[in-house]
C-alpha cells in the first residue's frame, strides 16, 4: 500500500508514521486499498473518503484555523473505513451505528498496537 501527501498540506500524522501503521494493517485491508493519501480538507471535521476505480483513501484533515484531531481519532477513523471497505467493497458516505460499532470492534486491538507504534515514533 502506498502512502502519498498532498503538497502543502496541513495534517497530523508524518510519512513516515503512516507507512509504519501501514506495515502492521491485515492483508485483507491492503487488497482492499491500493493507496493511502493524506489531505488537507475544507471542512471543520476530520473525514475519511474512499474512491474505489482509483483504490485509493483520501484522510482529509481539517483546515489549520479549525481544531485538530489526536491521532487516535485519525487511526479510528481510518480503520473503520478500511474495515468497512474490505467488507462491502466501498465506503458509504454514512455508516450505520452497527456497522460504525462492528467495525471499531473488530479493529480496537490494531487501534491500540498501532498507536503504540505511534508513540515510539515520537508522537
Amino acid at each position: 500500500m502506498k502512502i502519498a501527501v498532498q503538497n502543502g498540506a496541513a495534517h497530523g500524522l508524518s510519512r513516515r508514521q503512516v507507512e509504519a501503521v501501514v506495515a502492521a494493517l491485515p492483508h485483507a485491508w491492503q487488497r482492499s486499498v491500493a493507496s493511502i493519501t493524506l489531505c488537507e480538507g475544507s471542512d471543520p471535521e476530520l473525514h475519511v473518503k474512499h474512491y474505489p476505480k482509483e483504490r485509493t483513501v483520501g484522510v482529509f484533515w481539517p483546515a489549520a484555523h479549525h481544531p485538530q484531531p489526536s491521532s487516535e481519532t485519525v487511526l479510528e477513523q481510518l480503520f473503520v473505513s478500511l474495515e468497512v471497505i474490505a467488507r462491502r467493497g466501498a465506503l458509504p458516505k454514512n455508516l450505520s451505528a452497527s456497522v460504525r460499532s462492528s467495525a471499531m470492534s473488530s479493529t480496537s486491538s490494531l487501534r491500540s498496537r498501532c498507536i503504540v507504534l505511534l508513540a515510539q515514533d515520537g508522537t
